[in-house]
């Protein structure tokens, strides 16, 4: 925010009389009525300052944050570059020289004390946000941003809670929002696949819905082959009353083919290996993993999809 100032110039307030009393209190009132007015000038600026300025014109350092998640971590440093990032966890990327200050699971109180946060960044589990931090927050008055991120729209609030913070700037919230809406809208109108997705094979894990790799089988147009919440195990005979029509193995194993092709299955699946860097990081980098994970299904011509069997 630029200040408005006035600068008072030798003789620019008329000098009193040497006889008029009147005259000076005149002259006192004016450079009184001079200085308020521009003091309400100040004021004014700040409280018509643009809202598309997310820092409300106020000027100074960006705010200090740590990060205890590194999904949020890569969504903050993808939307603000220049962000004061001070304190991280081991597993968030982009931010090496930045020191760490602990995980999810515990954090050093001592050393987030020296660092003094403007905010802190906080993917809490199902039982709630760790009273350590609590009590930390209550100590240092950051701001703190803790939420689940079960989906795009977790993501999209999220990113809503940095520009509200000033961390990000409400132009590059946009700038994202742009970009994400194609990958996410208008899945391709094909016939509907049933998609079993496994991130592990020994034993075998799958992805249920209401969680954010379920979206991206939605937004490629496919349904989820298993229509249970969560992060699941399953057995060999669970998998194989699924009757999927394409398994995806996220990491594309080299086994993959032959470990699920030795299953019982009724009629074997079309097998799909799947590999992204972001793929287990529910960040701003969503919507380009969806659109990765479209195009590998759309690369499947048709006629591999296995169809139902004549009774």
């Amino acid at each position: 925010m630029t200040l408005l100032t006035r600068t008072f110039l030798a003789g620019s307030v008329a000098r009193p009389r040497a006889s008029g009393v009147r005259e000076t209190r005149a002259g006192v009132a004016a450079c009184l009525v001079l200085a308020a007015a521009a003091a309400v000038a100040v004021l004014g600026v700040g409280c018509g300052a643009s809202t598309d300025d997310p820092s409300g014109g106020r000027p100074g350092p960006r705010p200090r944050v740590v990060s205890l998640s590194p999904a949020m971590t890569t969504s903050l440093l993808d939307l603000a570059p220049e962000a004061d990032l001070v304190g991280r966890t081991p597993w968030c990327r982009g931010a090496d020289s930045t020191p760490v200050v602990g995980t999810l699971e515990g954090v050093d109180a001592e050393l987030l004390v020296q660092i003094r946060p403007d905010v802190l960044l906080v993917q809490p589990p199902a039982s709630g946000v760790d009273p350590v931090i609590l009590a930390l927050q209550d100590r240092l008055g950051f701001r703190l941003i803790a939420r689940r991120l079960d989906g795009l729209a977790d993501v999209r609030a999220t990113v809503d809670d940095l520009v509200a913070a000033d961390v990000v700037d409400a132009a590059a919230r946009e700038a994202w929002r742009a970009s994400a809406r194609g990958a996410v809208d208008g899945a391709p109108a094909e016939p509907e696949r049933r998609i079993l997705l496994l991130h592990g094979l020994d034993p075998f894990r799958a992805v249920g819905t209401e969680t954010y790799l379920d979206e991206m089988i939605e937004a490629a147009g496919a349904v989820n082959a298993l229509q249970r919440s969560g992060w699941i195990e399953l057995g060999v005979e669970a998998i194989v009353r699924l009757e999927p029509d394409v398994v995806v193995v996220i990491g594309d194993p080299p086994d993959a083919s032959t470990t699920l092709g030795a299953l019982p299955w009724r009629r074997s699946p079309v097998v799909l290996g799947f590999d992204h860097p972001d793929v287990f990081e529910p960040s701003t980098r969503i919507p380009a993993v969806n659109a990765a994970f479209r195009a590998g299904l759309q690369a499947i011509p048709q006629t591999d999809v296995p169809m139902e069997s004549e009774p």
